[in-house]
């Protein structure tokens, strides 16, 4: 694991700072990320969908995600930093991405070619479109695969 991580660590500090809550005083202790803003995260990021996981989508759903964010915490409590004890430190936040990672099907790179995609955002972002489409009709189910 760690030598997938080290080369992505300042890209993965850099994403961790901006979603995260900032520290609420001017003391040197590191900021910490919500389970809202772990949500809000997985939401742009589309690993997340409003109402649940569609056809063709990844499979994660918001209280799922939400276990993952609240497994991933290092749980030392000392009574004295509540904005620690419910959020994620940058260890927690690697914790929970992994968490993440392990619970979602990924499309592979041979099936991205077969349906002619890109990438996997366009695959997302394309099956969560036509579930979106297939639902409006009433149909109910569909994805990318039809």
């Amino acid at each position: 694991m760690d030598a997938l991580l080290r080369p992505r660590a300042p890209t993965l500090r850099l994403l961790f700072r901006v979603c995260c809550t900032p520290p609420s005083d001017v003391s040197p202790r590191p900021a910490c990320m919500t389970v809202d803003h772990w949500l809000l995260l997985l939401y742009q990021s589309h690993l997340l969908v409003r109402g649940g996981p569609t056809a063709g989508h990844l499979g994660l759903d918001e209280d799922h995600a939400k276990l993952c964010f609240y497994q991933s915490r290092m749980l030392v409590h000392d009574g004295a930093d509540r904005e620690r004890v419910e959020g994620l430190a940058f260890s927690d936040f690697l914790e929970a991405l992994g968490r993440v990672a392990d619970a979602t099907s990924m499309v592979s790179s041979r099936e991205l070619r077969e349906l002619r995609y890109s990438c996997v955002r366009d695959y997302i972002l394309a099956t969560e479109a036509a579930a979106a489409a297939a639902a409006a009709e009433g149909g109910g189910g569909g994805g990318a695969h039809t």
